[in-house]
């Protein structure tokens, strides 16, 4: 008995789920039932989707992260590279104008001319002094004139294969010849090797005042080249004494020219030097 009661019930239940089957297909009676069915079931399958939703969400949070550190260290180092680009970009450009400024000076005298980029200070029992990127190689020569787009810095005391050193103007022991510009009046300068020049050999009743230019009267040095300004002058017992300032403030530049004299430009070699005005 117990078991025809078992087929009997199961062969009920069949008949039931059949008959359920029929009437939701053809007669749609259990859609509003399932309907409701699955709006309770909304909290479940959300709480079952959480976890994984979760780890999603911040995989694709922490991806997102990484990738935009990466973007913004590639955009830094970038900035970084067009600053520095841009500050060397506009270094070339003011050296460029330093170059152009120099010619068209050494343009105004006749004779050779050889660029050089200054190199680091130096000092020789305390006296300042400037390397330059020219040496024996090039054609430099011991006693050479330097001088930049303002005027003369001084000459080469020391010429080694690819360098040189040059003794500024106000170093003790330089003299230089000058002419003023103003009622060329011959003007003898010495060193003093506190950073301004000696005016010598100028009697009392010269013709010489403060303000007044000195221009390099040839020789070593270009014909006409400024040289100083005149800063104090006073009646001495023969002779004028008085200070004079180069005017040449190279530690603006990055450019200076070196002057072959004429009686220098006999032998030179291959080097780039520039020519202006007629050569005898």
């Amino acid at each position: 008995m117990g078991g025809i009661s078992h087929y009997v019930r199961f062969f009920a239940a069949a008949l039931f789920s059949v008959g359920l089957l029929i009437g939701d297909l053809y007669f749609s009676a259990f859609t509003e039932l399932r309907s409701n069915m699955s709006l309770a079931l909304v909290p479940f399958r959300a709480a079952a989707t959480f976890p994984w939703n979760a780890y999603n969400t911040t995989a694709d949070y922490l991806q997102s992260r990484e990738k935009l550190l990466a973007e913004k260290g590639q955009l830094e180092q970038q900035i970084i590279e067009n600053t520095i680009n841009l500050k060397s970009f506009d270094f070339y450009l003011q050296q460029n104008e330093q170059l152009r400024e120099n010619l068209n000076l050494a343009k105004r005298q006749s004779g050779k001319w050889l660029v050089a980029e200054f190199g680091r200070h130096v000092s020789y029992a305390s006296t300042p002094r400037v390397s330059l990127n020219k040496g024996v190689e090039d054609g430099v020569l011991l006693g050479m004139a330097v001088v930049d787009k303002d005027g003369v810095i001084g000459q080469v005391v020391r010429a080694d294969i690819n360098t040189c050193i040059v003794s500024l103007l106000s170093e003790q022991g330089q003299w230089i010849s000058t002419r003023n510009r103003r009622n060329n009046l011959l003007v003898i300068l010495r060193g003093n090797g506190a950073g301004r020049l000696n005016i010598e050999y100028v009697t009392n009743d010269a013709d010489l005042k403060v303000g007044d230019e000195l221009l390099a009267s040839g020789g070593v040095y270009p014909p006409g080249y400024p040289v100083a300004v005149v800063e104090e002058i006073s009646t001495g017992s023969v002779y004028q004494q008085g200070l004079a300032r180069a005017v040449s403030n190279f530690s603006n530049s990055s450019l200076a020219l070196l002057y072959f004299a004429e009686q220098a430009t006999a032998e030179q070699t291959d080097s780039p030097i520039l020519n202006f005005g007629t050569e005898k």
